[in-house]
């Protein structure tokens, strides 16, 4: 039976890259078959179709994934299938010249590889990541202008965050990605060398478990009550929390009122996927947690 997390990381494709990808990507190798400008592109990942988007790119976009809904737009797209098993037959039905997919897929790649079909291989996982994958498309693609003035915008959109955060006191946050529904058990969360980690420290937030060594480690409510945070995101809901959800995880954490944030109405329920994708909404995505960890408006 598959428990909630497992649920979750099949339906929002962030934490399945985030959770289930390998962070050890050796012998992800990237093909290129051409090194003409690709006229027909195949995205994989929600994160490379709003990147494609964001380059300008979205004209020569054949085919995406069913969990790519951001920008809107994306939806019209050909669908080649979900994030974690795309439908090699609509893949090469569109007739692609460049298949962009996620390290980590070897999978994917193998299946790939008897149709010579040009891939390109992008990482995700951190900031700098991010930043270098954005270059790499540009190139690829003939967008290299569109990919710098990308990350120029990135850019100054997090200093001005860092800016307004000066002076401010971090605030101590507990991150979770899910957990079992109606309890607090079979906890997920943040821990080190994370994107959603990254996403913190930006926003002016200390995560309470940054010293555990696995990106997303399994935590019991006893190591939470240690470490009492101020800030609680419970991101265990996977579709927007309405008046029962809510209601239902005040309950859940009101069993434990020793918890500052349980005490100071810290605890915030999110389901917003500006959260789970590693793409061109970074800043937008500080914005948030900012405004959430500081009381202010930081969008």
């Amino acid at each position: 039976m598959q428990t909630q997390l497992e649920v979750r990381m099949n339906r929002t494709v962030g934490i399945i890259t985030l959770l289930l990808l390998p962070a050890l990507t050796a012998g992800i190798a990237t093909i290129e078959a051409s090194s003409d400008v690709p006229k027909r592109i195949i995205s994989t990942a929600p994160s490379i179709t709003e990147m494609i988007y964001a380059l300008g790119a979205e004209g020569e976009l054949v085919g995406v994934t069913s969990y790519c809904d951001f920008p809107p737009e994306a939806q019209q797209k050909p669908v080649i299938g979900d994030f974690a098993v795309p439908n090699i037959e609509s893949v090469l039905s569109q007739k692609p010249d460049l298949v962009v997919i996620l390290s980590g897929r070897a999978d994917l790649e193998d299946k790939l590889k008897p149709f010579s079909l040009p891939v390109l291989v992008l990482e995700h996982e951190t900031l700098a990541k991010i930043y270098e994958s954005i270059r790499i498309l540009g190139k690829r693609i003939g967008r290299e202008d569109a990919a710098t003035s990308l990350i120029s915008d990135i850019e100054r959109d997090l200093a001005e965050i860092e800016a307004r955060l000066s002076g401010l006191p971090k605030k101590e946050v507990l991150f979770l990605v899910g957990r079992n529904s109606g309890s607090l058990t079979d906890i997920y969360v943040v821990g080190t060398r994370s994107y959603l980690g990254q996403l913190i420290e930006l926003a002016g937030g200390n995560n309470i478990f940054s010293d555990l060594p696995a990106p997303y480690p399994k935590v019991s409510i006893e190591q939470i009550l240690v470490r009492n945070p101020e800030i609680i995101i419970d991101m265990s809901y996977m579709e927007a929390p309405d008046d029962r959800t809510l209601g239902q995880a005040r309950e859940i954490w009101a069993q434990f009122p020793r918890i500052r944030a349980v005490e100071n109405d810290g605890v915030h329920i999110v389901s917003s996927d500006v959260f789970l994708v590693p793409g061109p909404r970074i800043a937008e995505a500080v914005a948030s947690l900012a405004t959430i960890f500081h009381g202010k408006d930081f969008k």
